[in-house]
């Protein structure tokens, strides 16, 4: 169990039969997942490990006119990949509703 008293940092765990995750930040609980589902904790689990990947390769790889997610979200889809289809496509769908949403901003020079 994590408390605001627990160490900072991200915590998995299983508990009453449930996946959970919960992040402690200076002092706080700041997010907690729970799941009876153990593909769903694996996808939040890759959605946690991936976020620097994507984030380091984006910093490398995008071009000053296209909005930086281009690359972030392709590196994501990459990783997500590499656990199979419904991983991929699930990620996929997720990025398209967060595009919907808050569109890309690329610039012409």
């Amino acid at each position: 169990m994590v408390t605001p008293n627990s160490k900072e940092g991200t915590y998995i765990y299983y508990s009453e039969n449930c996946y959970i995750i919960s992040s402690n930040e200076k002092g706080r609980i700041s997010e907690v997942v729970k799941t009876k589902d153990f593909e769903d904790i694996l996808w939040h689990v890759i959605d946690i490990v991936s976020f620097p990947i994507a984030m380091d390769y984006a910093k490398k790889n995008y071009s000053p006119n296209l909005d930086f997610r281009r690359e972030y979200f392709k590196k994501q889809v990459a990783v997500f990949s590499m656990f199979g289809d419904k991983f991929k496509q699930r990620k996929i769908d997720e990025i398209r509703r967060t595009v919907n949403q808050y569109p890309f901003l690329d610039f012409e020079c």
